[in-house]
């Protein structure tokens, strides 16, 4: 089945503009009306990554609000708004952490399963290979 109005495969992993400039997937901006408030935009990206940096995001007791929002089912962009309770930790620093957060949870989990596999093959044998 061919969707005539799907963005094409090729365009999902690529970060180039119209005139093949290469664009930053992960871009910041401040909200003007609401202090300690900013907007992040993630491009081609979809609700999975999004939902895990706003579920990190709410983990943090500096956080007064983390939610996100996907502008279209066919555009691989989410915005991600953040609103810290003071100055001094800002809505990006507040991001940061929350990457660094979940980037150190997945090594981990990629550690046990490796651990894991290690001792199902001393106990079995070669069976996965």
């Amino acid at each position: 089945m061919v969707f005539e109005n799907a963005q094409d495969r090729e365009e999902s992993w690529y970060l180039y503009d119209a005139d093949g400039e290469r664009i930053k997937q992960v871009s910041y901006e401040p909200n003007e009306k609401v202090q300690n408030c900013g907007t992040v935009t993630i491009l081609k990206e979809d609700h999975t990554i999004a939902n895990m940096l706003r579920h990190q995001l709410l983990e943090d007791e500096r956080v007064r609000f983390a939610a996100y929002q996907m502008p279209h089912p066919l555009q691989h962009r989410c915005l991600v708004r953040v609103e810290t309770s003071d100055s001094s930790h800002t809505p990006l620093m507040a991001i940061d952490r929350a990457f660094d957060a979940l980037i150190t949870e997945f090594n981990q989990i990629d550690q046990r399963f490796k651990d894991e596999v290690e001792k199902k093959k001393s106990d079995r044998g070669d069976v996965f290979e």
